[in-house]
């Protein structure tokens, strides 16, 4: 138990770093859109729109082989 919570407070020591070593403001522009936002908010964001990816498009493409499975079988 003790070995976990060293573990997360390691963690969460290395996340406090990483923000405030990221706190520059980036130009981010997308198609006809720029604004201005902190770089770590930006890699959360890139990083939380990879993980729905992931997430979704497996099922997504899982879910479409069985409908095209089932459609050849009729």
């Amino acid at each position: 138990m003790k070995t976990k919570v060293y573990i997360i407070l390691a963690l969460v020591l290395l996340l406090i770093i990483f923000i405030l070593q990221n706190t520059e403001q980036v130009n981010f522009t997308f198609l006809f859109f720029s604004f201005k936002i902190t770089q770590v908010l930006l890699l959360f964001l890139t990083f939380a729109f990879g993980l729905i990816i992931g997430i979704l498009l497996p099922d997504f493409l899982k879910k479409r082989k069985d409908e095209k499975s089932i459609s050849e079988e009729n």
